[in-house]
């Protein structure tokens, strides 16, 4: 294939040329040619032949940067996991950080205690516990502030929800500007919880949305994306949608770093599922109290649902069918926020056939998640495949 490159009336190249060092050989032949010279007088030994190797290194590198440009621009083609995501999130889609293990369990007065110091001792919310089974941090992830519970018998048996992760805080000072955003870089990078993220301005802690569009005019909220390097960001409004945080502002943003999948404890005993309190509790007057001393945890529903951080592959499948609404509306909706959640082997979404407003999902748990020590699947117990009452109710929450 003949080539039109020229330098005046010279013609350099005969030929189209696929590679550096064939245009490096191209153009020797050419200046020995032109100036009658040896191409002993561009080998490496000498200065010409150097320039020459110097200008053939920066070309590699020129065409080395426009293959990896072009390459990085597709999301199907992109090998950094940073270009996916900021593909990712041009189509409008968040990827997902890791997910915390969610369980319950009920509270007890310990019998063998010789004498109660107090009637009612105060928990309160996110107070950390120890899994003897993984050594593993959770804490107690209440609706309200705190719970009191009655040393007398009166709520024996209490029902708390349980989180598996490590509180974090980072604070920021706001500067009043308009769609401010910050930036919450962390070690542990995309383990940061998926769902609990909490921000307080001035103390005061604000609502999270979706979606900007989402947050009322004037009114005190954020938005959450997961980080394209690292971490998370956090967005805040302009007036019209959403109140923006006074200049000189303290912005507090808490958040839990879990460890995925590891927080996961699938048995067929809860019983076997030990927790004790890393944290005291508190009398009425304030007083710290030793809650092992007096109160003994007892397992409903072992910690389960922890997820990986979302893989590059699966960011490449679902990216382009993300709801831009931010709203589950059709089966396939359904089925991107059900392969987020990485706990599923089998995922089928489909329209009733008697009402076509009800969907139906049908779910087979990932049993290799699960195990805990050497098991193949036919000797693994019906129930691994099967979602259990409490997880049914948590997949809905």
């Amino acid at each position: 294939m003949a080539a039109n490159t020229q330098l005046g009336n010279y013609k350099i190249f005969k030929t189209l040329k696929a590679t550096v060092e064939d245009i490096l050989l191209d153009t020797v032949q050419y200046l020995s040619g032109r100036f009658n010279q040896s191409k002993s007088v561009f080998t490496a030994a000498s200065p010409f032949g150097q320039l020459l190797i110097v200008v053939e290194n920066l070309s590699q590198l020129i065409f080395f940067y426009i293959e990896d440009a072009i390459t990085e621009l597709n999301i199907n083609e992109a090998s950094r996991l940073t270009s996916i995501y900021s593909l990712a999130t041009l189509a409008g889609h968040s990827p997902s950080r890791a997910v915390s293990a969610v369980g319950e369990v009920s509270l007890c007065i310990n019998t063998d205690a010789e004498e109660f110091p107090v009637d009612f001792v105060i928990l309160p919310n996110l107070t950390r516990l120890t899994c003897s089974n993984n050594g593993l941090t959770y804490i107690l992830d209440l609706p309200q502030d705190e719970v009191k519970f009655s040393l007398n018998g009166d709520n024996n048996g209490l029902a708390l929800n349980i989180r598996q992760g490590i509180l974090e805080t980072q604070t920021v000072i706001s500067q009043g500007r308009q769609l401010e955003s910050f930036s919450i870089g962390s070690p542990q990078n995309f383990f940061i919880d998926n769902f609990f993220v909490n921000v307080y301005v001035n103390g005061e802690k604000w609502k999270k949305y979706e979606s900007m569009l989402d947050i009322p005019r004037g009114a005190k909220g954020y938005i959450t994306k997961t980080g394209i390097t690292s971490g998370l960001d956090i967005y805040f409004g302009n007036i019209s949608y959403g109140l923006v945080p006074a200049r000189g502002a303290e912005i507090i943003v808490e958040y839990l770093v879990n460890e995925g999948p590891r927080g996961n404890i699938r048995t067929n005993d809860p019983s076997g599922v030990k927790f004790t309190f890393e944290d005291t509790g508190f009398s009425i007057l304030g007083d710290e109290i030793e809650l092992n001393d007096y109160v003994i945890i007892n397992t409903n529903h072992p910690p389960f649902f922890g997820a990986n951080p979302e893989s590059s592959e699966l960011t490449r499948l679902i990216a382009p069918r993300t709801s831009k609404s931010f709203a589950l509306i059709n089966p396939d909706h359904y089925e991107i926020a059900l392969r987020k959640l990485n706990i599923f082997s089998m995922i089928s979404v489909y329209l009733d056939e008697l009402d076509s407003r009800v969907l139906n999902l049908f779910l087979v748990p990932d049993i290799r998640k699960t195990f805990s020590n050497p098991q193949d699947y036919f000797s693994a117990d019906l129930d691994r495949f099967r979602l259990g009452t409490y997880q049914k109710s948590e997949l809905l929450r």
